[in-house]
């Protein structure tokens, strides 16, 4: 997801903000080997999790057929699959926040749970001009 996060940067349709659970260091690290141009925020105590009212998964959310499913889809379009940091438990999220609020969000029903980016597209285009 994040190469393709990085085109929608790259196209101009919208600012992205990776957000992980793992420490500063080991968020940095990541982000080094992977996309060192994009922007992140460590988050090991889970405030901006908490305050986008994202959940933990359950046995079925982290390891059932949907996320074995996400994860064959990943490998298959190139993606490698590491070991987690930070707090595996927790499930992520996609935002738009326009003008302060969230004016469009999707939360992980489970750990592979993730719009398309056609999806992400649209819904960043459809978003009003400002004023």
């Amino acid at each position: 997801m994040i190469r393709d996060l990085r085109r929608a940067r790259r196209d101009e349709w919208a600012e992205v903000i990776f957000v992980g659970s793992a420490d500063g260091e080991a968020t940095r690290r990541f982000f080094a080997d992977f996309a060192p141009e994009e922007r992140c925020i460590a988050d090991p105590e889970g405030a901006l999790w908490q305050a986008f009212g994202l959940g933990c998964g359950g046995v079925a959310q982290l390891i059932g057929p949907a996320v074995i499913a996400s994860a064959l889809g990943a490998i298959l379009k190139g993606n490698g699959i590491g070991l987690p940091s930070g707090d595996p438990l927790r499930l992520g999220g996609f935002f738009l926040v326009s003008e302060g609020r969230i004016a469009w969000a999707r939360r992980a029903r489970h750990a592979g749970d993730h719009p398309s980016l056609e999806e992400l597209e649209v819904v960043a285009r459809r978003r009003p001009a400002k004023t």
